[in-house]
């Protein structure tokens, strides 16, 4: 996964930074006052480490923005799960809207969802 310098959360920037383990005490921090994500990043870092970290710190700053009470525990179990669904089912919410068929599924079978659907 590329990690792109900034996100866009709830009509905030928030920037994104990879920095050397000596100036970073865990695996990621969101901090709510800079809007700014900090991942710990090593040459032998593994890739899913640090997407995964990367997704748990997008969600903690889902959290803290929006003032909800979630544990760390379980907001960890989330991260990891979450993205163990996105990563093995190959699920990209950007690409799913070309080779449609029937204005409801694209030839994969997946849903498409540029459009209002009545579903009765």
């Amino acid at each position: 996964m590329k990690i792109p310098n900034e996100i866009k959360l709830g009509g905030h920037e928030i920037k994104v930074e990879q920095v050397a383990a000596k100036d970073i005490d865990s695996p990621g921090e969101f901090n709510s006052y800079y809007d700014l994500i900090r991942l710990r990043f090593e040459h032998d870092s593994p890739e899913s480490s640090l997407s995964e970290c990367f997704l748990h710190e997008i969600m903690e700053a889902i959290k803290a923005k929006n003032n909800l009470v979630i544990d760390h525990t379980h907001l960890t179990v989330l991260s990891e799960v979450l993205f163990q669904v996105l990563r093995d089912n190959r699920l990209d919410f950007g690409g799913m809207s070309s080779g449609v068929k029937d204005g409801l599924t694209n030839e994969t079978g997946y849903f498409h969802l540029d459009k209002t659907v009545t579903i009765k």
